[in-house]
């Protein structure tokens, strides 16, 4: 796939009256920042998307962390990649308390599914951020 911006911006446009498609993965292409914020405005109306990955599309931290506000929410995603989204630790403390809140809020949801796969992490869950090897 070469789903570039012009593409994204129409894949946001078909999100936002989804009700049917649960797993979208665009990670590898070319969306880039525009095409992001589209995809996060359409994200914050859709109810029914739960595994997202926007990881290695040209996509900078403020783009990323504008999908992550606008799924939360709704609080159904279970799986958002975001890697090579140049996240940093603000970033990444943000993208944490959001999964620490979703995880507490909804006991129905299993920590270990519960992932988002970032350029840093919590790698033994002490709750401090440090770049992943």
């Amino acid at each position: 796939n070469n789903i570039n911006t012009e593409a994204g911006k129409a894949l946001a446009d078909a999100l936002s009256v989804n009700s049917v498609l649960t797993t979208l993965d665009l990670g590898g292409n070319d969306v880039g920042v525009k095409g992001a914020q589209v995809l996060a405005a359409s994200l914050a109306v859709n109810g029914v998307l739960t595994k997202l990955d926007v990881g290695y599309n040209g996509i900078n931290e403020e783009a990323a962390l504008a999908i992550v506000r606008a799924v939360r929410p709704r609080d159904i995603m279970t799986s958002l990649g975001l890697a090579r989204c140049g996240i940093r630790a603000d970033g990444a403390k943000e993208i944490a308390k959001y999964l620490n809140t979703a995880q507490r809020g909804n006991e129905q949801v299993n920590p270990k599914v519960m992932e988002c796969i970032v350029d840093l992490c919590d790698a033994d869950g002490d709750g401090e951020v440090r770049v992943c090897a």
